[in-house]
């Protein structure tokens, strides 16, 4: 595209309090290098080594600009005052920073990716005629946010807001329920999956052990734990593998630590694998023959669900939230009782019994209507940033 169609575009300066490799990071970096209809600008906190991680992979011609305080994690869930001083210190100080420079000044959108940006975004347009639009990537609710962050959210961002995205309807209905009679433009984009490919073996589905596997990062919340122990009753003696694929983020090491330990209290340290982080994982998804989204509160939607579902594999979710909305139980994936172990373990157990079932909702799976690709999402998401110009 000519620089001078370019600069023809609507600006928007994306924000980000993280530069690690979660979920609404990895969306953010795909959205952003498939920008369509606008000109994009991110801008990220100082970082500790002046490192950008995640960021890394944007492309060379997106500017990116680093300012402001350092956003240390899990500082909205504390209630001591000291932990409050730190998380409004660390807000006030980013917002001041991004309201002084020149990538705002020049914006005509702000587009807070978390959370947390939206937080400061919305301080540092206050008294301004910049259009905020919020990512709800998470649910706004105590168990998201902790009691601090979620009535920051609520009096804060909410109330500057001039649009919001919703990974989910699940996600949208928890913030529209707190904006109360006001009316703001809202939709539900889902977040950007990468190029995810169609690879369903016949050999893998009829022949081999099953293959089980699940993308998330080492949280306690994401069902980790659960679907060991779901596992474990499954297929207490057998050749089943079971593969975990995700990055220790947030301080939760020792999580890990406990993960791997039950795995040998439970004898599968020979079925049972930790793969970390993973960056392909379009080339990954497609060697399971099952995957798994099993989350102990309601999971808002972030990629994994939509990644197994493109990818033509046999989805197994928890029946709330954002997942239920794209898994038809026996249709296309099933549904299992949230946070039930042995509701989880008979899901496993009729798949592994039954590889017609298993066939079947592998090619359903990749049909699910509404799946869209990196280009269609970041269509959507130009249209939404042209419309708050207007």
């Amino acid at each position: 595209m000519a620089r001078a169609e370019v600069r023809s575009l609507p600006k928007v300066l994306h924000l980000d309090h993280s530069v690690e490799a979660g979920g609404a990071e990895l969306a953010l970096v795909r959205l952003v290098n498939e920008a369509d209809g606008w000109d994009p600008i991110v801008l990220l906190p100082q970082q500790p080594g002046d490192s950008v991680g995640v960021f890394n992979g944007l492309h060379d011609d997106i500017a990116m600009e680093k300012l402001g305080p350092t956003q240390r994690p899990g500082v909205s869930a504390k209630t001591a005052l000291r932990g409050l001083l730190d998380f409004s210190g660390q807000i006030l100080g980013q917002a001041l920073a991004v309201r002084r420079s020149q990538a705002f000044k020049s914006a005509d959108v702000i587009h807070a990716n978390t959370s947390r940006s939206s937080l400061y975004g919305a301080i540092a347009c206050l008294g301004s005629n910049k259009k905020l639009v919020l990512h709800l990537r998470d649910h706004v609710s105590k168990e998201s946010l902790g009691r601090v962050g979620l009535l920051a959210f609520r009096h804060v961002a909410l109330r500057r807001a001039d649009g919001l995205i919703g990974n989910s309807k699940s996600t949208l209905a928890t913030a529209t329920h707190a904006l109360g009679r006001r009316q703001i433009r809202s939709t539900v984009i889902p977040s950007s999956i990468g190029k995810v490919r169609v690879d369903i073996s016949p050999e893998v589905s009829e022949v081999n052990p099953l293959r089980i596997g699940m993308v998330a990062r080492i949280d306690p919340w994401k069902g980790q734990s659960l679907l060991i122990q779901a596992f474990a009753l499954a297929f207490p003696k057998g050749n089943e593998q079971l593969f975990f694929a995700g990055g220790c983020l947030f301080g939760h090491e020792d999580y890990l630590a406990a993960l791997k330990s039950e795995v040998i209290s439970l004898g599968l340290q020979e079925r049972v694998h930790f793969l970390g982080h993973v960056d392909e994982i379009s080339a990954l998804i497609p060697r399971w023959d099952v995957c798994v989204q099993a989350s102990t509160r309601p999971e808002p939607l972030g990629q994994n669900v939509l990644q197994y579902l493109a990818a033509g594999r046999a989805v197994i979710a928890s029946n709330e939230g954002g997942p239920a909305e794209w898994v038809r139980n026996s249709e296309n994936g099933l549904l299992f009782e949230p946070r039930n172990q042995h509701s989880l373990a008979g899901a496993l157990q009729m798949l592994a019994s039954d590889r017609g079932l298993l066939r079947r909702l592998q090619q359903a799976a990749v049909a699910t209507p509404g799946l869209m690709s990196d280009s269609e999402i970041s269509t959507a998401h130009g249209v939404i940033f042209a419309e708050m110009l207007r």
